[in-house]
């Protein structure tokens, strides 16, 4: 009989946690994490234009990186600082991006975002431009939105 309690008292634990785990998962607000998203590529935008170093390395994961055409992958706060610190005194610095697809994890945990880009700025001998695609990785971290990975590459040009 103590051994039919016990037997009994596991499978009530057993069955009550399945009912748990099963009745607490949710699927994530899908439309909430994509406003998200577009709200992190609106103030990227914003915060080449202000400037803001700080903002646009905290962007990413701690070992987030970088990669653009024909440069080495940045990795790190400490590489991502000194390569945004190198562009962020180009003048007149104008960047557009354009999301053309975001897909967001079941777990609302992760996603990626497919975009154009088009980026200008005045250099001595008149006006760099480059268009290109992007795709950015996205992690969740301490319930925002981090880049993991982001890379940029030019259009070819045209011939």
């Amino acid at each position: 009989m103590k051994q039919f309690k016990h037997r009994l008292i596991l499978i009530l634990i057993l069955s009550t946690s399945l009912f748990m785990y099963n009745g607490c998962s949710s699927e994530p607000d899908v439309q909430k994490l994509e406003s998200e998203i577009h709200d992190l590529l609106r103030v990227t935008v914003e915060m080449f234009n202000n400037k803001d170093l700080d903002g646009l390395v905290n962007r990413f994961t701690e070992d987030g990186s970088l990669k653009i055409t024909d440069n080495p992958v940045v990795t790190g706060h400490e590489a991502l600082k000194e390569n945004y610190k190198n562009n962020l005194h180009l003048e007149n610095f104008k960047i557009k991006l354009d999301p053309k697809k975001i897909d967001i994890s079941k777990t609302g945990d992760m996603a990626y975002v497919l975009s154009d880009y088009a980026v200008s700025f005045d250099i001595p001998v008149g006006k760099f431009q480059d268009e290109g695609k992007s795709l950015i990785v996205l992690k969740r971290v301490n319930d925002k939105w981090k880049i993991a990975a982001e890379n940029l590459s030019s259009n070819p040009p045209v011939q």
